[in-house]
């Protein structure tokens, strides 16, 4: 029986990430014309499924391979967390649509922006990690990836206080605030593969 052939890792995180920013772009581009369609969630969920599929045969190869390039634990959670991304993307664009929300706000395109801006950057940190022992450049991109999340943060307190403030119908209150939450959440998990990445290098210098 033929041997398996030997998988690149960082090239299968840098394929990941690159899911992350198709699908992080197809929700801001829905958002920019202000409404989510059918065929926009269809195409996210597509995305969606496809960063699974990758996730899976890179955990699969993993869990056969005698040897790693880095740590066993830190090519599973970059996987997962990777993962997460697209999943909390999805879960967006997909709440919307069973919850008929049909007005995008200026905070909810501000954080879509942010979760593009993220995923940018890890893009640019998977590009990278291979030469982790020349660190600069990912260092540079993880605290980028830091702040941009800091920013998001700061958008959702800021946009939960004056819906809260505003908003008289609880419905839509409820509607709202479930949908910046994840947009929320889908930075944090950018920031989780950051975090990763950051004890790789720590690790490593």
């Amino acid at each position: 029986m033929a041997l398996k052939k030997e998988i690149d890792y960082f090239d299968m995180f840098v394929k990941g990430t690159e899911f992350c920013l198709k699908a992080a772009r197809l929700l801001e581009q829905m958002f920019k014309e202000g409404r989510v369609t059918e065929e926009g969630i269809a195409e996210i969920k597509r995305v969606e499924q496809e960063a699974d599929n990758h996730m899976h045969v890179l955990i699969e190869r993993l869990n056969t391979a005698f040897i790693t390039p880095i740590d066993r634990d830190d090519i599973y959670k970059i996987a997962r967390e990777t993962d997460d991304i697209t999943d909390s993307i999805e879960s967006v664009s997909n709440k919307m649509w069973m919850m008929h929300v049909t007005q995008v706000t200026p905070a909810m395109l501000q954080m879509a922006g942010y979760v593009v801006n993220a995923c940018e950057m890890l893009v640019k940190v998977m590009s990278e990690i291979k030469n982790h022992k020349k660190h600069n450049k990912l260092n540079e991109y993880v605290v980028e990836i830091n702040h941009v999340e800091e920013l998001g943060d700061r958008c959702y307190k800021d946009a939960m206080y004056e819906l809260f403030g505003t908003e008289k119908d609880p419905v839509e209150l409820i509607k709202m605030k479930e949908i910046l939450r994840e947009l929320e959440g889908a930075l944090d998990d950018c920031e989780d593969v950051a975090d990763v990445v950051e004890g790789i290098i720590i690790t490593k210098t």
